[in-house]
Parts: structure tokens; sequence; C-alpha cells
């Protein structure tokens, strides 16, 4: 269980959290989850524009590994967005390797070692080495890869650490629950 509250930090925003498992798999500085950018309005584009049901946690046990991203049910086709401006540093058809299983891939790098990944694609609209402004359609929702059922499987990173995802949805209410604005700097 992670309770989670918002706070003002200098030159960006922090998460304080509150954890009952292991710590290891978060960044933490301070009991704060810190993530290195800012958004003049205070948002985050949510990768989907729907409302939507969370298929699978983040952090969550499956055999041997953890779920490094959050499983989203969203309908065949659904219009994938970048959540922040980037340079697409992965558009790829399912592969073998470290990505298999995965399906059609969109990761994007956001900067500071900041980057989404967008997973189980059923066709993706940009190509390695694209800039994207935040809201751009990268690519629609499938069930590529080992997907029983349409679906987003999204991930965030900073430095290449898994950090869960959720709070991007929440903030742009696609849960339906309560708004969860990011905190900024005061300019």
């Amino acid at each position: 269980m992670i309770n989670r509250k918002w706070m003002k930090i200098a030159g960006g925003i922090a998460l304080t959290l509150t954890l009952s498992l292991q710590a290891s798999n978060y960044i933490i500085l301070d009991d704060s989850l810190v993530f290195p950018f800012e958004r003049k309005d205070g948002f985050f584009v949510s990768p989907v524009q729907c409302k939507t049901e969370l298929l699978a946690p983040f952090d969550e046990l499956r055999g041997s590994y953890r779920h490094e991203g959050i499983d989203l049910e969203v309908e065949f086709g659904t219009p994938l967005y970048a959540i922040e401006d980037g340079k697409i540093i992965k558009a790829a058809p399912d592969s073998k390797g470290v990505d298999a299983g995965g399906g059609h891939m969109v990761f994007i790098d956001h900067g500071n070692g900041v980057q989404s990944r967008y997973m189980h694609l059923s066709t993706y609209t940009v190509r390695t080495g694209d800039e994207v402004k935040a809201g751009d359609v990268i690519g629609f929702s499938g069930d590529s890869g080992d997907a029983t059922k349409a679906l987003l499987h999204y991930e965030l990173r900073v430095d290449d650490v898994p950090v869960d995802p959720t709070f991007i949805l929440e903030s742009n209410d696609m849960f339906g629950m309560e708004e969860i604005p990011f905190l900024v700097p005061q300019t």
C-alpha cells in the first residue's frame, strides 16, 4: 500500500510516500519521490483520453518478476497520446529479447532521464528519431505481443527505474476520481 501526498519543492514536484513494501523499486530521496520535470499548467497529458479500468497495477508480482508499468483496458484502436514533449527513441514491432512479448511499442525520451513507454499497440504513427509534443497521437491500442485483449501497457521511468504512472491518470480524472493536480514552483 502506498499513501501519496503532493508537495512543492524547488525546481519541480515531489510525492511523499509511505510505503509498506520494499522501497528498492522506487526512487526515494528523503522519503520523497522526485520527478525532474515541470508543466506550466500543472498537468501532464494522459496517455488515453477516455475512462479506463486498471487491469494490472504497478509492481504486481508476476511469477519471478514485478510488473514495471500498468495495464489499462481500452477499446481496440483507441488513440494513445504522448504525455509530454520528447523524442521517440523506439518505435518498433514485437521483438525478441528484453522487450519480447510487448508487441508493437513506442518509447519516448522526455529529457532529464524521464521516459514513457507504450506497449501492445495495434499500430504506431511515429518513427524512431521523431520529435513529439505533449498530446500528439503516437499510436493506437491493440492486442499485439502477449496481450490477450486490447489494452495499453504503460510505463514511466526515471533514470531507467520504473515509477508508478497511475498519478498521471488520476490527475486527468481517467478513473473517475477526484483530481490530484501536480504542484509546480511559483514563477
